[in-house]
């Protein structure tokens, strides 16, 4: 709506404050004034600044003025509209969402026994150039020792360093590789693709050799070509079925969503775009034949934006959902920019094919697979901790009694026993060493085990 930005005269002004904001029309003299509600609010706030300026007794900062008015009317929208004070702010959220960024180049996996190994590794990384291969394990960075730590503590401890270098240590055939490893900027690469037994290791399901898992990480510029590319070779393999991972994949682009979205189906809708006027867009895909018979798909509640719009299309396609309930974000932002700032604004939503609201509800999966909540520090051991204590307890292979609020003598059995592997004093206390430890322990299972996959599996399989 286009605001009228000519000064009209004081008494105008004054009428057009009290009125309500439903659309005023006013004569004055032989020239009729219609305004909107947004033109009222803009003469309103034209109003204000003109007074301050003819009679304010002070000096006035105008930018920190013009910044603090802003910052009110984007805390009134919804929470992914938002205003860029400088041009510096905006630039860091670009920077935030470019498809390449420093990195190592590798992508670990903690393996049954507890290793760090390379799983992955990018092209163009000093990884390459320093000889590393998938299946190297990773021993220490910068002279400390990982090999009892997470994949996500060992990556912190190879980012600690000063400039763009660490020197490693890996283990190859019981032989030690030192190296020293540079961040470069490199393609942040977005789609992956594994075989059954490389993720569970040991694949008990039978022609599991015929499925690939497909995990998307993010939707970025390039991951359309990459799909693009996946699709085709394993067309070319003869891979009929998938699992596509989008567990953790916050979203991105919603036209690259779209256009993954078209892939992936045979001919017909995929998805609506709902505009601020309520306009509704339909997209379709004009596929004769869909490229894979079958698709699982992981969500959890990081899965959100234009991965949730592909997992609201292939779920209206017949695909099964397995995992978590997905984040709820479907709504859509347009970029704008004045001349010395800029800022994001929401104009319309997105719904699945058959009309499904996403956005604030989210997608529930068809096979609900919980996994425990961490457990966090307070005075006084309460229910809830109980409770997640013995979901923990059990994830990571502990007996346990029935899952409640009751501290009973099987759970304490198992308290203790964890506490004396872990290297804690042996007793039943539900402290704050235990949760921390606990905790940890917990982290390092599900790098090992990945019961969402497992599940997905054992409904593909079976």
């Amino acid at each position: 709506m286009k605001v009228i930005m000519k000064k009209v005269t004081a008494l105008i002004l004054s009428i057009s404050l009290v009125m309500s904001f439903t659309g005023v029309a006013f004569a004055a003299g032989e020239q009729t004034y219609s305004f909107s509600e947004a033109e009222l609010a803009a003469i309103k706030l034209a109003s204000v600044m003109e007074t301050i300026a003819a009679d304010y007794n002070g000096e006035v900062d105008y930018d920190k003025m013009v910044n603090a008015a802003f910052s009110g009317i984007f805390s009134t929208l919804d929470e992914h509209s938002e205003y860029f004070y400088t041009m510096a702010d905006f630039e860091k959220f670009i920077e935030n969402i470019k498809p390449s960024r420093l990195m190592f180049g590798i992508v670990f996996q903690k393996t049954s026994d507890g290793k760090i190994k390379i799983r992955q590794i990018y092209e163009g990384s000093s990884a390459i150039d320093a000889g590393l291969v998938e299946g190297d394990i990773l021993i220490s960075a910068n002279g400390v020792n990982v090999s009892d730590m997470t994949v996500s503590q060992a990556i912190e401890e190879m980012n600690k360093i000063t400039g763009n270098t660490v020197n490693v240590v890996f283990l190859r055939d019981n032989s030690e590789l030192k190296v020293t490893l540079e961040k470069r900027e490199l393609a942040n690469k977005t789609v992956f693709v594994y075989k059954v037994e490389e993720m569970l290791e040991e694949s008990k399901w039978e022609k599991s050799d015929e499925v690939r898992i497909v995990q998307i990480t993010a939707v970025g510029e390039k991951t359309a070509e990459e799909m693009k590319t996946v699709i085709e070779d394993l067309k070319n393999q003869g891979i009929k079925r998938i699992i596509l991972d989008l567990r953790g994949n916050e979203g991105g682009y919603v036209e690259i969503g779209i256009s993954i979205c078209k892939m992936l189906t045979d001919r017909g809708p995929v998805l609506s775009k709902v505009e601020g006027d309520n306009r509704i867009l339909t997209y379709f895909s004009a596929q004769a034949e869909a490229p894979f018979s079958e698709v699982v798909v992981l969500t959890d509640d990081y899965t959100a934006s234009a991965a949730e719009m592909i997992t609201a299309c292939l779920k209206d396609r017949g695909s099964v959902i397995v995992g978590q309930q997905t984040y709820g974000k479907a709504s859509i932002q347009n970029i704008y920019y004045t001349y010395d700032s800029a800022y994001k604004l929401t104009i319309g939503e997105y719904l699945s094919s058959k009309g499904i609201k996403i956005n604030k509800v989210g997608i529930v999966p068809d096979i609900y697979v919980e996994l425990p909540e961490f457990l966090y520090y307070t005075l006084e051991t309460s229910g809830e901790d109980i409770i997640n204590l013995k979901k923990i307890l059990k994830y990571c292979g502990y007996e346990i009694g029935s899952i409640d609020e009751t501290y009973d003598d099987i759970t304490k059995a198992s308290v203790i026993k964890a506490k004396t592997e872990l290297g804690l004093e042996a007793n039943e206390k539900i402290d704050v060493y235990i949760k921390d430890t606990i905790n940890e322990m917990y982290v390092g299972f599900l790098e090992q085990k990945d019961m969402v996959l497992e599940e997905a599996c054992n409904h593909m399989f079976n």
